[in-house]
């Protein structure tokens, strides 16, 4: 008797050049030789005995090959994407380079969004960076942060904290 081992599925790859003159036959042709040789012959040792010989033998060339070609193009999406991304980001940082420093401190303004942490980053840091900033500079900056403020209602409808901060602003831009 011989010890053997009972494989549940078992993957075989072979490949064929794509550039191959008759490349559609060539695979045909070498998947059925594989099924016959592993249904008829069988493979490794002790094949006279019964063992390594397949029972079935299903083609699965198109599911992987397809789920090979989607993480392939997936890769090359990301890539695209990183390289677009680099891209706007060198762009973005050229305009930058052109701008005074209130009008980068305004562009940044300019460019925040409706979430919480960032209504509250206008209120103190980027506050801040409005009066740090020289006169004509911080004018600016002023008028874009009052704009942001109007739109956030916090301009209208200021707390009682938020009221001085309007009235500081206000008086930069006059």
């Amino acid at each position: 008797d011989f010890l053997g081992i009972k494989a549940a599925s078992m993957r075989i790859f072979y490949t064929v050049n794509r550039k191959a003159p008759n490349m559609e036959l060539l695979t045909n042709t070498t998947s059925e030789w594989l099924k016959c040789a592993l249904t008829e012959l069988g493979i490794g040792g002790k094949t006279t005995s019964g063992y390594g010989k397949f029972e079935t033998v299903r083609d699965v060339t198109d599911g992987v090959l397809t789920d090979l070609l989607k993480e392939k193009r997936k890769k090359i999406e990301q890539e695209r994407e990183k390289l677009r991304k680099q891209r706007k980001q060198k762009k973005l940082e050229a305009y930058l380079a052109t701008l005074t420093e209130g009008e980068r401190v305004a562009y940044k303004i300019d460019n925040l969004g409706n979430a919480q942490a960032e209504i509250e980053a206008s209120k103190s840091d980027i506050y801040n960076e409005v009066l740090a900033l020289p006169a004509e500079e911080g004018k600016i900056a002023a008028q874009a942060l009052r704009r942001y403020w109007q739109n956030t209602g916090d301009w209208r409808k200021p707390s009682r904290k938020q009221r001085e901060k309007n009235r500081v602003i206000a008086e930069l831009i006059n």
